[in-house]
């Protein structure tokens, strides 16, 4: 059994002649200890190119895909389970990932990405205080 835990919220994309709206980040997607408001990001990636292969001590994160196609690695890194998941603009859903995680996402497209990134906390605020992000070469 894959120990791995990686929530997914597929959206309702309501759309019109004008285009769509999307709900994106709700604070219910998080658990209750980390719903305060922390910060949003946005990232692009030429294709096969991979960004992430990190793992975070406290930061919950909740990535959505807003144009392209990707792939999300993630390795467990107490029981070393694996876990891929495929993200694309055409199936709406966000992922949450909790910490402890080792992550990488890949562009598997043909065209450049554009992925939005909520964080429970600011980067900054852990990354400098307290090392929250420990990098680790997994996924090229």
């Amino acid at each position: 059994m894959n120990s791995i835990k990686v929530k997914q919220f597929q959206l309702t994309r309501h759309k019109d002649n004008r285009g769509y709206l999307e709900e994106v980040f709700k604070r219910e997607m998080l658990p209750k200890t980390h719903q305060e408001f922390g910060q949003c990001f946005l990232t692009t990636a030429h294709p096969n190119i991979v960004k992430g292969n990190h793992w975070h001590k406290q930061k919950y994160e909740l990535f959505y895909l807003v144009k392209g196609e990707a792939t999300v690695y993630f390795k467990d890194l107490e029981t070393l389970d694996t876990l891929e998941i495929k993200m694309s603009e055409n199936d709406p859903k966000v992922l949450q990932i909790p910490p402890k995680y080792l992550h990488a996402i890949k562009n598997t497209g043909i065209s450049d990405f554009f992925l939005m990134i909520y964080t429970d906390k600011l980067s900054m605020e852990c990354d400098i205080d307290d090392k929250d992000t420990t990098y680790q070469k997994w996924i090229e």
